[in-house]
């Protein structure tokens, strides 16, 4: 285990020994990843983009899929199968293009404190609130303010954490 460690800490931008990134993990690009103390990467989740910065104690579930520009606070944690998708292929015409580069409208910034729920997608240019929390299965398309409770799709407040 200290080899697989050792090995991927010569390839990160940032990585200290107290993270955990599971064998079963995909990380594409890892020059763009920055993680900060205590990071937890489970089996089946990736990681691609041109830039993935996080602060301390983040953990990622099991089947998470991280696409794009994205910056993750600290205490931050995303349950499992859920998505982050920065970057998207356009429609042009009614064809998709893939051939053409991501098109973004942002990068997705998410607070500290946060927990976003089981099968949930957050969708490009949106900022997440410190101490927000998103319910499982929800549709994130626009902000959410501090300290909301959003669930549903497209993903609204209900109330607010006290």
């Amino acid at each position: 285990m200290a080899f697989y460690f050792l090995s991927f800490r010569a390839l990160f931008k940032k990585l200290t020994v107290t993270s955990y990134i599971s064998p079963f993990a995909k990380i594409y690009h890892k020059r763009n990843v920055s993680v900060g103390n205590r990071f937890d990467i489970k089996s089946g989740s990736s990681i691609s983009g041109k830039c993935f910065k996080c602060e301390d104690m983040v953990s990622i579930g099991h089947g998470c899929h991280l696409f794009g520009d994205i910056s993750i606070g600290s205490h931050v944690r995303l349950a499992p199968n859920t998505c982050l998708i920065s970057d998207y292929y356009g429609i042009k015409k009614g064809l998709i293009i893939f051939s053409q580069p991501g098109v973004s409208k942002g990068r997705i910034v998410i607070g500290s404190d946060v927990w976003i729920g089981a099968n949930c997608v957050v969708l490009s240019g949106v900022e997440i609130g410190n101490g927000a929390v998103i319910g499982a299965g929800s549709v994130v398309t626009k902000d959410i303010p501090c300290y909301a409770i959003a669930v549903g799709n497209p993903a609204a407040p209900i109330k607010y954490r006290e």
